[in-house]
């Protein structure tokens, strides 16, 4: 049976929730906010992550000109909120990522309508919450890329083709893997460029380059790098700008034209082993006069200093192009950006300190000071870039004895101007996010003493003004944050707080006298922290915890009474702790400890208590069970025996049938360190290190096939110095 129609909304209404009001800070009044951020422009509207003061934190949606706001979703239920940031639009659809504390990212779509489609296309490793959607790199040939991994960690390419089901790890044979610590992107000639870092086992991995039409086919490995390349910049349809080390030279300014052949050093600009730093890359196109166009970047030497230099993708055409401060302190330019044929940077003078520049093609490139915005060597630190249309120019943040306000530069024009003091007097708005729209106008975030952080919008000239004030007045509640909604037949099993129970299982019909607590498993408001709630045909399995139990197997049928412990595993406190809840074949596998067994495989087979599946390490220390996947009636897994080390091991449900498949690392002592196991298509599919190639990628075609390595993709011959 099919949960009844009307059930999400009815949630809400049963849960009545209130937020958090806005009370006096030592400076007085503190406005109420819904602070606006990642904002972006999708389908005509401005679209960004805000709170309203009863949904938390969600997605908004918000008409220009006129203000008009409306949810899109609600998508963590209630006052809490959701963390979404990284919005691209492709094929028609809004993408974005959705940050959990118990999930990471997850990547969602919208049609951008508030009663059209908003939901989840993935979730990556529920159960290690850092392991989630990165970034989205872009999308080339119909395809989509995105890289899961971990902020500061390894990463691996995704693609996806604009379905629901169209989602598949890239892997591009013969290498089969990317791995990647600094996975980012960069489109040129409908190609997307990116970095990834190989894994070879031995010495140090190359960092390379590798660009791709979105086939596997069309994917080459370009070169390799002593240190991860990065400052990617298009440079019209001729190529590629980046910087890169590869010794004996440091790191410089290279180029690419999309092959091997057509990828060198662009000057070593601080000869020997010394890097001259290259960063903040922007690409002038000069409209009818191509020959006159220029990357800029920022570059150190040891005359010069920090200053700006230029290319036209030759190693000719690669030189000092202003020396703003003569000598080895330079002005050292940043926050290059190109608008039109017109590049607008920061650069520091002992004249009038940080300030606001530009360089622009008449007879010849030339760079000039717009204004001293803050008079003498005091800085006005322009930030918060965003170009104007009608009159060409540019918008941006400005700091002078007015605070932190909105400034705007004109091409036709040699100055400066304020747009508007918007928190009046010498406190700040501080304008951010500056969304450049197809009204001829700019939104961005900013802050005043009546209505807090809000979204206004400007055209830079005569109208700057408040667009959207998301957050009305409310008053104080506390919030059950209602969470792990799970259908079961014709209700909806979830967990949350009602402060007097503290966090237990709840269920709900869909209206509010069908909602009610199924039982205080930890009685008191401690809460039993119900978690991996897991759905075995018509129950629910989940762990709690129990004062006089510790944490233990609890079930549900979604009533009251059929509501309870699934069984008392290790009697002793604190408990057995299960762990990887996972539904194979109509049965609950999981892991488990009690005393003298450890950690081991246990087995929950329809209208029986919990079994231990097999004794994998009599000794009585752990076998730490992990990674439970069902593939051809057997559920395969990663185990310790404390002979073999960690290696693949399968059942088909009993003792007999529980068995090491193949010890994979025959060296005494060594063990195989597995990552994944995932079904694709027919097959198994094994991410592992064996301590000798590195991670690579394992493959089991049949049941009885011992696992096959795919090919040693991270090799001295595949990532030899080019």
């Amino acid at each position: 049976m099919k949960m009844r129609q009307g059930v999400w909304y009815l949630l809400v209404i049963a849960f009545m929730v209130f937020p958090g009001a806005a009370g006096a800070q030592s400076g007085g009044f503190q406005p109420l906010s819904s602070n606006p951020q990642s904002l972006f422009f999708f389908k005509g509207y401005i679209y960004c992550s805000a709170e309203d003061g009863v949904h938390g934190r969600e997605l908004w949606r918000v008409s220009v000109p006129d203000g008009e706001a409306r949810l899109v979703k609600d998508i963590t239920p209630g006052v809490a909120s959701s963390t979404i940031d990284r919005m691209y639009a492709f094929k028609g659809m809004l993408y974005f990522r959705v940050l959990d504390a118990r999930h990471g990212g997850e990547l969602w779509w919208s049609d951008g309508e508030p009663e059209g489609k908003t939901e989840r296309l993935i979730r990556f490793s529920p159960s290690e919450p850092e392991d989630g959607l990165v970034s989205i790199l872009g999308d080339v040939g119909g395809t989509l890329f995105f890289a899961r991994g971990r902020e500061l960690d390894t990463r691996m390419l995704y693609a996806l083709d604009g379905t629901p089901g169209g989602i598949r790890r890239f892997l591009p044979s013969p290498y089969n893997v990317f791995n990647s610590k600094s996975l980012v992107g960069c489109l040129v000639n409908d190609r997307l460029y990116f970095h990834a870092l190989g894994n070879r086992g031995v010495g140090t991995p190359p960092d390379a380059l590798w660009s791709t039409d979105g086939t596997e086919a069309g994917t080459t490995l370009i070169a390799t790098f002593d240190e991860p390349p990065g400052g990617f910049c298009a440079m019209g349809d001729r190529g590629l700008l980046f910087f890169a080390k590869r010794d004996p030279q440091g790191a410089e300014p290279w180029f690419t034209g999309g092959t091997p052949e057509s990828t060198f050093m662009l000057k070593d600009i601080w000869p020997g082993e010394e890097s001259s730093g290259p960063a903040d890359p922007a690409y002038v196109e000069v409209i009818g006069r191509p020959e006159y166009s220029r990357a800029f970047f920022r570059a150190t030497d040891p005359e010069h200093g920090s200053e700006m230099w230029e290319t036209d993708g030759t190693p000719e055409g690669t030189k000092l192009a202003f020396d703003i401060v003569p000598g080895r302190e330079g002005s050292n330019p940043y926050r290059m950006a190109a608008y039109g044929e017109t590049m607008y940077f920061n650069a520091t003078t002992p004249e009038a300190g940080n300030e606001l520049w530009r360089a622009r093609y008449g007879t010849s490139w030339i760079s000039e000071i717009i204004l001293d915005i803050n008079p003498g060597f005091p800085s006005s630190n322009p930030y918060a870039y965003a170009p104007l249309r009608n009159p060409n120019g540019l918008l941006f943040s400005a700091k002078t004895n007015l605070g932190e306000e909105l400034w705007v530069a004109v091409e036709h024009k040699s100055t400066a101007e304020l747009v508007r003091d918007i928190y009046e007097g010498p406190e700040s708005s501080e304008p951010w996010g500056l969304t450049s729209t197809d009204t001829e106008a700019v939104v961005f975030r900013a802050y005043d003493p009546l209505h807090g952080w809000e979204l206004w919008i400007s055209n830079g000239v005569s109208n700057t003004r408040l667009l959207a004030d998301l957050y009305a007045d409310h008053f104080e509640s506390p919030s059950s944050f209602p969470e792990m909604l799970t259908p079961l037949n014709d209700v909806l099993v979830f967990v949350a707080d009602d402060i007097e129970h503290g966090l237990e299982l709840w269920v709900t019909d869909g209206t509010s006298a069908g909602t009610d607590l199924l039982r205080d498993i930890y009685p008191g408001a401690i809460g039993s922290q119900p978690s991996e709630l897991t759905v075995v045909g018509d129950l629910v399995y989940f762990t709690a915890e129990h004062p006089e139990t510790g944490w233990e197997l609890y079930v549900t049928d979604g009533t009251k009474a059929g509501t309870g412990i699934a069984g008392d595993i290790s009697p002793e406190a604190p408990g057995s702790r299960p762990r990887h809840l996972t539904e194979w074949n109509g049965n609950l596998i999981f892991s488990a400890s009690r005393p003298y067994e450890g950690e081991e495989p246990w087995i929950v087979r329809p209208g029986r208590k919990p079994d231990i599946l097999f004794n994998i390490r009599p000794d009585g220390a752990d076998s730490s069970p992990r990674n439970f996947v069902g593939w051809k009636d057997h559920v395969y897994f990663v185990a310790n025996d404390g002979i073999h080390g960690e290696e693949l091991w399968r059942s088909d449900g009993t003792a007999e049938g529980t068995e090491l498949v193949r010890d994979l690392v025959t060296v005494p002592f060594e063990k195989m360190s597995y990552r994944s196991l995932e079904i694709m298509g027919d097959r198994l599919v094994i991410a592992g290190d064996d301590g000798v190639l590195g991670d690579e990628l394992w493959v089991m075609d049949h049941a009885l096939s011992p696992p096959r390595l795919v090919e040693d993709i991270a090799s001295f011959s595949n990532f030899r110095k080019r």
